[in-house]
């Protein structure tokens, strides 16, 4: 009997302990739960958005342009041979040298090279031989300084002549401090030579003369500004047009200046 009477005391002892009113102490509270929950959520969140702003920025600071547009124009002196069996005459003609072009540059090797590649169009306006481009040098001289003689505005010959034609050229420059030297190639297309009439209807008759396209050599000098987007210098080209059973030497010097961005 007394252990009978123990048996249900250990009984109604072991139902109040479960009971939920007498349980607090073995029950965490759903409020902890819940604040651990967002505590974990929070954390990671904070760590992606970070992730995910500089992901961008990290890619965006990792793309470098590794090359610059350019624009070029030249203006100098060119020279060809004798233009024999040409309507134009034989004698050893100067001309003064225009071009103009566009392309791209190409720094290499910790900027220690770059190559240059641009197309461009040129025209060389002829004024006869050495002598008559000497003489029109100086009457321009004079000009300018209005010392102009009285026939000055009359042209020495009824019509001028000269080479226009298209290029393609690549340059490979060594780049130093603040300047850079370079050689390559040029391609001429299409050059044609044409005249260029002083007064009214001096060309009428004379033909357009065409030569096939002629590959060539080139050797630049160039000074660099400091920021490196400007310079200037010298170049020096040669090549031969052939074509109408001619050949025909053209060498031509000028002074170059670039403009990169």
């Amino acid at each position: 009997m007394h252990i009978h009477k123990s048996f249900i005391t250990l009984a109604c002892t072991g139902w109040l302990f479960i009971l939920p009113g007498n349980s607090e102490a073995n029950e965490s509270p759903p409020l902890n739960l819940n604040t651990e929950i967002l505590a974990l959520n929070d954390e990671p969140s904070g760590t992606d958005e970070i992730s995910m702003d500089s992901a961008p920025e990290q890619k965006r600071l990792s793309v470098e342009r590794n090359f610059k547009f350019l624009i070029n124009t030249g203006l100098g002196y060119s020279g060809a041979d004798q233009l024999a069996a040409t309507a134009y005459g034989s004698t050893l003609a100067a001309s003064l040298s225009t071009r103009a072009s566009i392309g791209l540059l190409f720094p290499h090797d910790d900027n220690a090279f770059a190559t240059m590649a641009t197309i461009g169009y040129q025209s060389d306006n002829f004024v006869g031989d050495m002598l008559d481009f000497v003489d029109s040098t100086l009457s321009l001289m004079n000009f300018l300084s209005g010392n102009d003689s009285e026939d000055s505005g009359t042209p020495s010959s009824p019509y001028d002549y000269g080479f226009t034609q298209s290029t393609v050229s690549l340059v490979e420059f060594v780049n130093f401090q603040h300047y850079r030297i370079g050689a390559g190639i040029t391609y001429h297309i299409n050059p044609t030579l044409v005249c260029k009439p002083n007064v009214t209807n001096a060309c009428s008759g004379l033909p357009v003369v065409e030569y096939d396209d002629a590959p060539g050599v080139l050797l630049q000098i160039d000074f660099l500004n400091q920021s490196g987007d400007f310079t200037i210098g010298l170049r020096a080209t040669s090549t031969t047009y052939k074509g109408n059973g001619q050949s025909i030497d053209v060498a031509g010097a000028e002074i170059v200046a670039g403009f990169l961005y």
